[in-house]
């Protein structure tokens, strides 16, 4: 299951790095669209900017819930504990893009002269990431509970069969 953990991880590292390395270029890019418009110096851009970042922690997350969906359905011991240490541990796979996107934020709210705005998107990015680990928890425990299900259906149609071949049950 550790493997199985890591390499989901490495995945999702990956993905993050994918995200962290578009964010610069993504937010240069409202700002061009902004600066013509007379919008540059806004809260047209600070909004665009938590956009941006909420997209991009939303796209983490799908992933986090991808990847780890999968290390539950390849494991061939997956137990609730394990599970819970997933959902557990899937805030701290959010939290260096949240970081990043606080620092964006802060600087594009600094920029336009609110800096009392950056708390309070700070405070929108983070209750976000709150819902987004609970999204990935629900899912996590839907996915393990499916699983688990499924198991116990094969396991008692497995069983019904050989039972049947046992005994001789529907034979002339």
């Amino acid at each position: 299951m550790g493997e199985l953990r890591k390499l989901a991880n490495a995945k999702i590292e990956a993905e993050q790095e994918k995200l962290l390395a578009l964010l610069p270029g993504e937010i240069e890019a409202l700002k061009r669209k902004n600066a013509p418009k007379g919008l540059l110096r806004s809260g047209n851009t600070i909004l665009g900017v938590v956009e941006i970042c909420t997209d991009a922690l939303d796209s983490l997350g799908k992933t986090v819930i991808e990847q780890y969906r999968w290390a539950i359905a390849q494991s061939l011991l997956a137990s609730q504990s394990w599970v819970e240490e997933l959902v557990s541990g899937a805030p701290e796979r959010l939290q260096p893009l949240l970081e990043r996107c606080t620092e964006h934020v802060t600087h594009v709210a600094n920029f336009v002269g609110a800096p009392n705005l950056a708390a309070e998107c700070a405070a929108k990015l983070e209750a976000k990431v709150a819902a987004i680990s609970n999204d990935i928890a629900l899912s996590l425990r839907s996915s393990f509970a499916e699983r688990k299900r499924g198991l116990v259906r094969s396991l008692v149609g497995s069983v019904g069969g050989w039972l049947s071949k046992l005994i001789g049950v529907g034979k002339p």
